[in-house]
């Protein structure tokens, strides 16, 4: 369930460099069994796997309240058009096979070469931020650190399965044998049990059923991390960061940009993370209502952008701008204008403007007044 190199250690993949210098896939069909078998407990608003000779492996100090909004489903793939942090950043999907920025490793989409498109193109998982990185730990062992917020699907690839959750995980390996580590990172501490082997994880999904997107406002993620100015280079315009190199990272509610361990003889930590994220342009559009009466055709939403129109469809009706009102929340109320519509039709594209951005959704059926 992660697209990035760091990531794979968990899953015990065995991991060779490419010539793009990414890292080589194996054991797709592994990767997609573990996320089955993830989220086939998102029942729990907290999945916790601890450490089973042990009782202390457990998140110590929580970050609530880290994102606190979601934008309109986008009707193009079922998935929010953004979430937003409480600094005011919004993030989006990044859904580009052929963009570096996106994260997505080979294999990630059926067919690279074709744009991505929902659902027979498009990847089991993508991300509306990752975070990782790890620590090198004496004696040739590894603590791994994951923080995110993930689109993915409660079973395969359709529509009503789309599930997006929070989630923080800490994997250890070859640690010292029998102790009790604390880990730190931006988002709050943990604690974790290690067994004789010096192995020990911890992992908290914060997820609701599919097709609700308001539970992962829940998760201990947030505000989303971004690259630190402060250090060059800068994050690349429009984005987080880079996930192709590890930089220095700000964000933290707690003013802690780092990951560090201590216990058991330990005291390491690192400020170098692999970060991506795609900050929205896009705003998203809600339907409300659309009403059929006669040769016409009334339609109303909200959306922010502030440019909207009903996409026509050729022979049913042409496509119409809308009239504008606006609301004490600031959000744009549009409904529009009379649409002559010569044969009957069931839905209705709804498209919104907003620095060059497209978002769609309709509605499931069109009411009758009559």
């Amino acid at each position: 369930m992660h697209s990035d190199r760091t990531f794979w250690f968990l899953l015990g993949v065995d991991m060779k460099s490419t010539h793009s210098g990414r890292p080589a896939r194996r054991a797709v069909a592994g990767r997609y069994m573990q996320r089955k078998i993830a989220l086939a407990a998102i029942g729990l608003l907290a999945l916790t796997t601890v450490a089973p000779a042990q009782a202390s492996t457990e998140v110590t100090v929580k970050n609530p309240g880290g994102i606190v909004s979601v934008g309109p489903v986008n009707a193009d793939f079922g998935f929010p058009s953004w979430y937003q942090d409480r600094a005011g950043t919004r993030v989006e999907l990044c859904l580009d096979a052929q963009n570096p920025l996106c994260g997505l490793l080979p294999g990630d989409v059926p067919n690279e070469d074709l744009p991505i498109s929902f659902p027979d193109n498009f990847p089991e998982e993508a991300f509306y931020m990752l975070a990782s990185t790890k620590l090198d730990l004496p004696g040739g062992g590894r603590a791994v650190l994951v923080l995110g917020v993930e689109a993915a699907f409660a079973n395969q690839v359709q529509a009503g399965d789309q599930v997006v959750f929070g989630r923080q995980r800490v994997t250890v390996r070859g640690a010292t044998p029998n102790a009790t580590l604390t880990f730190r990172h931006p988002y709050g501490t943990l604690t974790i049990d290690t067994d004789a082997a010096g192995d020990g994880k911890l992992v908290e999904d914060i997820s609701p059923a599919a097709g609700n997107f308001t539970t992962a406002l829940k998760s201990n993620i947030g505000p989303f991390l971004r690259w630190d100015p402060a250090t060059a280079p800068a994050a690349p315009s429009g984005y987080l960061g880079d996930p192709g190199q590890e930089h220095t990272v700000t964000g933290s509610p707690f003013g802690y940009n780092k990951f560090s361990v201590s216990g058991g003889g330990l005291n390491q930590s690192t400020n170098l993370f692999s970060l991506q994220g795609k900050i929205s342009t896009n705003t998203g559009v809600e339907t409300q209502r659309a009403l059929l009466a006669s040769d016409m055709i009334d339609v109303f939403a909200s959306s922010e952008g502030t440019q909207l129109q009903v996409e026509g469809q050729e022979g049913k009706f042409k496509t119409t701008r809308w009239k504008q009102t606006l609301d004490p929340s600031g959000f744009t109320h549009a409904s529009s204008s009379p649409v002559p519509r010569p044969h009957k039709s069931r839905s209705a594209t709804l498209e919104t403007n907003r620095s060059a951005a497209r978002s769609s959704t309709f509605p499931s059926h069109m009411e009758s007044p009559c």
